[in-house]
């Protein structure tokens, strides 16, 4: 697609494939609705990136690599036990209203509150992703679906779910980063150096240039003092979000962190080693 427009509430795009016009809400620019907002700010008239059609001219970003693993996209070729993935229509106090994007399916998957198997409050927003477990589908009632979303019937614990997650998370943050202009220019590994603006506790803030932040902790504090100069730290996460860069201090992880990013072959095949903790998120542990 090519936008034409950047709405408040998403884009409008052209599909140059079908000769229409459609439209991307900003929810659906991401699978992590921190990032959509951001995605959605940094997005001009006239970029170019794949979509997928879903329903009535909605087109979505986020959906792409979902749908091109072989997705199941028509309704005949469904069978109980089968998960798909739909997205919130609308909510209420009760219930939770579901569109799933099938051909030959034009109803709605209306889900109570209930139906979920956790004591939380289920905290679903429009537009937001929601996997569902077929029960039965009726083809003689207006193809009509029973679904469950309980967690144990729409994950079985295979690792497919939670790394597909996470690369698109690492993939969003990329597109981020080749927006910014003060981050884009570094990269994880990268050894940098910095002027200590502020300590607290245990973590220094530096500034890499002007206007250029970095953080990481250290195990001798009271050795670093504000204006002193820190050198080699290493880059372990660049956040486009908060516009910061995360780096180690610590002279064990720099001296093991290798600067090329290749993986010594010993260790790839050693049944066990420890692993240090440089950086963690909701959605990535380095």
């Amino acid at each position: 697609c090519k936008v034409s427009a950047v709405l408040p509430s998403g884009l409008q795009v052209f599909i140059n494939d079908l000769k229409v016009y459609g439209k991307i809400p900003t929810g659906f620019l991401s699978e992590f609705p921190s990032l959509s907002a951001q995605i959605h700010a940094n997005i001009k008239e006239g970029d170019k990136f794949e979509v997928v059609a879903l329903v009535n001219n909605l087109f979505s970003r986020r959906d792409v690599e979902y749908y091109r693993k072989g997705a199941i996209t028509d309704f005949k070729d469904i069978n109980p036990g089968d998960v798909l993935r739909c997205f919130v229509k609308s909510t209420d106090a009760d219930s939770i209203e579901l569109e799933c994007p099938l051909r030959n399916f034009n109803d709605s998957i209306k889900l109570n509150r209930n139906a979920f198997d956790t004591i939380d409050d289920i905290n679903l927003n429009t537009d937001d992703i929601c996997y569902v477990s077929v029960i039965a589908k009726n083809e003689s009632h207006h193809n009509s679906l029973y679904v469950t979303p309980a967690l144990h019937k729409v994950w079985k614990n295979e690792m497919d779910l939670p790394l597909g997650m996470v690369q698109s998370f690492i993939a969003d943050n990329k597109f981020l980063l080749s927006k910014s202009k003060k981050l884009g220019k570094f990269s994880v590994g990268q050894r940098i150096t910095g002027t200590v603006k502020n300590i607290i506790g245990n973590n220094l803030l530096l500034e890499i240039e002007d206007g250029i932040f970095a953080q990481g902790t250290v195990d001798n504090v009271q050795s670093f003092k504000i204006g002193g100069t820190v050198k080699d730290s290493v880059i372990v996460w660049l956040d486009p979000l908060q516009s910061m860069i995360h780096v180690t201090l610590k002279d064990k992880c720099k001296e093991e962190i290798s600067v090329d990013q290749k993986i010594d072959e010993k260790m790839v095949n050693e049944k066990k080693h420890k692993a240090i903790v440089v950086f963690f998120n909701d959605y990535v542990t380095v």
